[in-house]
């Protein structure tokens, strides 16, 4: 790689050593980028075209949002260094929802958010997750469906079906907005509100709708929506 390859840096300058010699904490964003990518282009080390994705792409959250296509037009990022760090984001993401399902427990709409991020976030149509819960907030089963959040979608009546088959006790529905905004539309409130009044009747708990996006969502039961 010449004088301007990370070989031919001191070895407490290099970011694989410092990270066997000092942990990866001591790293910067742009060295843990570099780790990923294995290696620069010609005259460019690979902390340089690290530096240059973060610059471009302002942050890990909007550099892990870019596609295979976007980050393959980047100069010095082939086929092997986009598919790479692709991998890496969709493992935290998956990560996220492991974490949850091994806790077993939903104790906020962050964690629904966590759960369901990677599925529904970036889908290009709108879908439909439901979560049923135990008395102790435990997750029993879930389920997505792809279509509109509305009462000609969504089935009532087969919810609380599905939701006594599992002896829930609640269930947390949570769908996406392609359009990136999270704000509740009219059918959404319409259609929380029906649910958790048919719901109630059965004794069984709306415990939450939250409303997904890239980096965000909207809980009604944090904006008190549901009250």
């Amino acid at each position: 790689m010449g004088k301007h390859g990370i070989p031919g840096w001191p070895e407490s300058e290099r970011p694989r050593e410092r990270m066997i010699f000092q942990s990866e904490k001591a790293l910067t964003d742009s060295e843990l980028v570099a780790l990923l990518l294995g290696n620069g282009s010609q005259n460019v080390s690979a902390v340089d075209l690290a530096r240059t994705l973060l610059k471009k792409y302002e942050s890990f959250a909007g550099l892990s949002d870019a596609n295979l296509s976007e980050l393959m037009k980047i100069n010095g990022i082939g086929a092997a260094k986009a598919t790479r760090l692709k991998a890496c984001f969709e493992i935290h993401k998956r990560m996220k929802k492991q974490k949850i399902r091994q806790k077993k427990r939903v104790f906020c709409a962050k964690d629904v958010f966590d759960f369901f991020e990677g599925e529904l976030s970036e889908a290009k149509e709108e879908s439909t997750a439901v979560v049923f819960l135990d008395k102790k907030n435990q997750i029993i089963s879930e389920s997505v469906s792809k279509g509109r959040f509305d009462s000609t979608t969504i089935n009532p009546r087969s919810l609380v079906q599905e939701a006594l088959k599992h002896g829930a006790a609640g269930i947390i529905i949570c769908h996406n907005h392609p359009s990136q905004n999270v704000a509740p539309t009219d059918e959404d409130k319409k259609t929380t509100a029906e649910l958790k009044k048919l719901l109630e009747k059965l004794e069984i708990t709306l415990v939450d709708h939250v409303i997904l996006a890239k980096n965000r969502y909207y809980s009604f039961v944090e904006s008190h929506a549901m009250d």
